[in-house]
C-alpha cells in the first residue's frame, strides 16, 4: 500500500478538485495525507468535508494571522523574497517564496514529517516548489494539478508583468522534473507547452466533472422559462452582468434563479433581492446545488474573458454541471466553451449576442425541454465516474 501526500494552499472547499482526488485515491485503498490551510472563507465547510474521509491524515496549517509568530514568519520571507527577488531571478526557493507565503509554511511543516512518501501531488502553483524540494529530499516522486492556468490568471499585484513571469519561471524550471501532471482544461496544456522547448510527457487533462448520482432529470412544463446562474460570488466581473439588463425586459416570461454569496454593491446595483423575476438561494452544498440545477431549463455560463487569459482556457464547475444535468447551455465565446459546444452541438449555444438568442430560446423552449433526456445522457461523458479512470492509466502506465 503506499504513501500520497497532497497539497494546497487553500482549505478543502475552495479546493473541489482536491476532494475528488482525495476521494479517488482512498478509495483505492491508498495511504493519504493532506496539507492544506485555514483562511477564513470556508474553514467550516472544509471541516465538514474532512469529517467523510476517516482514514485521511489532514495537516492543517494557518494562512491567518493566528498564530501570529508563524504568520509574520511567513509574510516577513516573502517580503524580503520580493525585494530581493530581482537579484536572484533564477532562485526557485525565492521566486516561490515570493510568489506565495504559504509556501514557506508548508516548507517548514514538511521539515517535521517523519513518512516516507511515494508520490507527493502539488494542487496549487504555491505547493508547487515544496512538493519538489521534499521530493529530492526523501527520492521520492511528485506530480501536479493544475486547475488554473496561473501565469494567466488576473492578478492584482502592482507588479504584474514581473509577478506573470515569476510564474512562468516556477512551471518552466520544475514542471519538467515531474512524473506526470493533470489539467482540468485541455487547453491548458497547450498554452503550457509554450513555455518549453519541447512538449512536456505524461501530461494528461481531466475534466472537472461531479459524480452523476448527483444530478436528476427533471422535464419541465412551467410557463416560465426557468435561468440558473451560480458561482462562489455573485459580483461584478463575473459575466452575470451582461444579461441582467436584458433579462428584466422580458421578465414576464422568464425565472432566473441566482446561488452564491451576494455581494451588497451588486445587489443595490441590480436590484436582485427585490427583482419580481428573480430567486435568489445564497450559498448550497453542491449536492443541493446540482439537484436545484434540474429545476432550471438554461444554464448561463457568461464568462469576460477580457478579464483574464485563464477564463479563456479554462472549463468551468459551471459549464460541466450545466452539462450533466441536461441544461441547454448560453455560454460566452470563451475558446474553451466553444470547444465544448463544437463538439457537442446540441448542448446549446454559444452566444454572441444575448439578446438575440434569448428570443431564440423563448420561441423555441418546447424543442428544448424536449431534448432535456438527450443533454442529460451526453453529460455523463464528462462525469467525474467517467473522468477519475484516467488516475489508474496514469498510476499504471506512469
Amino acid at each position: 500500500m503506499k504513501n500520497i501526500l497532497l497539497i494546497s494552499t487553500v482549505n478543502l472547499f475552495n479546493n473541489p478538485r482536491l476532494v475528488k482526488e482525495i476521494h479517488f485515491f482512498s478509495e483505492q485503498n491508498y495511504h493519504v495525507s493532506v496539507i492544506c490551510f485555514d483562511i477564513g472563507y470556508g474553514d467550516k465547510n472544509s471541516l465538514i468535508l474532512e469529517h467523510n474521509f476517516t482514514n485521511t491524515r489532514f495537516i492543517k496549517l494557518s494562512g491567518l494571522r493566528s498564530p501570529f509568530l508563524k504568520w509574520a514568519q511567513s509574510s516577513i520571507f516573502n517580503k524580503i523574497a520580493l525585494a530581493i527577488n530581482p537579484f536572484f531571478k533564477k532562485s526557485i526557493s525565492i521566486n516561490a517564496i515570493a510568489h506565495n507565503k504559504r509556501t514557506y509554511l508548508i516548507n517548514k511543516a514538511l521539515k517535521s514529517i517523519d513518512t516516507e512518501f511515494d508520490l507527493i501531488i502539488a494542487h496549487t502553483l504555491g505547493a508547487l516548489q515544496p512538493a519538489y524540494k521534499q521530493s529530492l529530499n526523501t527520492n521520492s516522486e511528485f506530480a501536479f494539478d493544475m486547475e488554473d492556468y496561473h501565469p494567466g490568471e488576473l492578478i492584482h499585484h502592482k507588479n504584474r508583468d514581473v509577478e506573470i513571469n515569476r510564474r512562468k519561471f516556477l512551471l518552466r524550471s520544475i514542471l519538467p522534473k515531474a512524473k506526470y501532471s493533470t489539467y482540468a482544461s485541455p487547453l491548458f496544456i497547450p498554452e503550457t507547452n509554450t513555455l518549453f522547448k519541447l512538449p512536456l510527457k505524461n501530461q494528461y487533462t481531466i475534466n472537472n466533472g461531479f459524480f452523476s448520482n448527483e444530478f436528476i432529470l427533471n422535464n419541465l412544463t412551467d410557463s416560465k422559462i426557468n435561468l440558473i446562474w451560480y458561482s462562489l460570488n455573485i459580483s461584478e466581473g463575473r459575466g452575470l452582468e451582461l444579461i441582467l439588463p436584458i433579462l428584466k425586459k422580458y421578465a414576464e416570461k422568464i425565472q432566473l434563479t441566482l446561488i452564491g454569496n451576494l455581494d451588497e454593491k451588486f445587489d443595490k446595483q441590480y436590484n436582485i433581492s427585490n427583482s419580481s423575476f428573480i430567486s435568489f438561494l445564497g450559498h448550497l452544498p453542491q449536492k443541493k446545488l446540482h439537484m436545484e440545477l434540474s429545476k432550471s431549463d438554461i444554464g448561463l455560463s457568461l464568462e469576460q474573458k477580457s478579464k483574464d487569459l485563464n477564463r479563456d482556457l479554462c472549463l468551468t464547475n459551471k459549464i460541466i454541471s450545466y452539462f450533466q444535468a441536461g441544461l441547454y447551455i448560453i455560454a460566452s465565446p470563451t475558446k474553451s466553451q466553444k470547444n465544448l459546444i463544437q463538439e457537442n452541438p446540441n448542448a446549446g449555444l454559444i452566444s454572441y449576442n444575448l439578446e438575440k438568442d434569448l428570443l431564440f430560446i423563448i420561441e423555441n423552449i418546447e424543442s428544448i425541454r424536449l431534448n432535456k433526456e438527450k443533454r442529460f445522457l451526453a453529460g455523463k461523458s464528462l462525469s467525474w465516474d467517467s473522468e477519475q479512470k484516467k488516475y489508474k492509466e496514469i498510476l499504471e502506465n506512469v
